[in-house]
């Protein structure tokens, strides 16, 4: 029995949709891509009702269509097709307090994630790719604040371990979401991550791992947005 057709809604620049896709494109799942602008109420965007009732009523992205199941959130969908296509490589399986206790430490790192290294895109891409919200300097400096810290906890712990997983020398689900965030600022020159000398070197390793190169073509596509939004950002604040 053949697998059901997959696609997967979303934008190639979004940090959620390009951990989905970047994990897709390791284990070699093809997929079908529609683009979905996020926040957007006009035709195509993710707060339209036709995304909202047909997909996820919290009009975000990256949401999958997996033949007739649709699962949303990108912790979810990736755990999902995990657990759907058998990569043990990135989130074991099987029974047992051992390997339930290792799917735990890899969800501890998704659920980290969400108030830690994410706010690294809020105090520095969104600001420069959505100059339409309007980020105050008390904003953002708070943001880099909370920023600094979550760099400071990966920098500790990677100095002990090659990746998230305190259990395997290869990459987790968790190091395809946390670099989402962190691996873009350093791509595309928004931060200078000399301080965290552990973090550079697992951005690096992560730089090595399959599927890097055509997962970030997107974001190194708006890279001359990116350098005008830093010089138009920089004389506002």
């Amino acid at each position: 029995m053949s697998a059901p057709e997959l696609t997967v809604y979303g934008l190639d620049v979004s940090q959620p949709c390009r951990t989905v896709t970047w994990l897709l494109r390791l284990h070699d799942v093809p997929f079908k891509y529609k683009m979905v602008m996020p926040g957007s109420k006009k035709k195509g965007g993710s707060r339209t009702p036709e995304y909202e009732d047909e997909l996820y009523s919290a009009g975000t992205v990256p949401t999958i269509r997996d033949g007739d199941i649709v699962v949303a959130e990108s912790g979810a969908i990736i755990t999902y097709l995990a657990e759907t296509r058998g990569w043990d490589d990135v989130y074991p399986s099987g029974p047992g307090r051992e390997n339930a206790a290792k799917r735990a430490e890899v969800q501890k790192w998704l659920h980290w994630h969400h108030l830690n290294s994410r706010t690294l895109t809020s105090a520095y891409f969104a600001p420069i790719m959505r100059p339409d919200l309007k980020f105050s300097a008390d904003t953002l400096n708070d943001r880099k604040r909370q920023s600094g810290a979550a760099l400071k906890i990966l920098d500790k712990h990677l100095s002990k371990y090659k990746f998230l997983a305190t259990f395997s020398d290869k990459p987790s689900l968790a190091d395809f979401a946390v670099h989402a965030d962190v691996g873009q600022l350093q791509l595309v020159e928004l931060f200078d991550f000399t301080p965290y000398p552990n973090v550079s070197r697992w951005l690096d390793d992560m730089k090595t791992v399959k599927g890097f190169e055509e997962s970030h073509k997107a974001l190194m596509g708006v890279r001359p947005m990116i350098e005008k939004g830093k010089k138009a950002l920089a004389g506002k604040l």
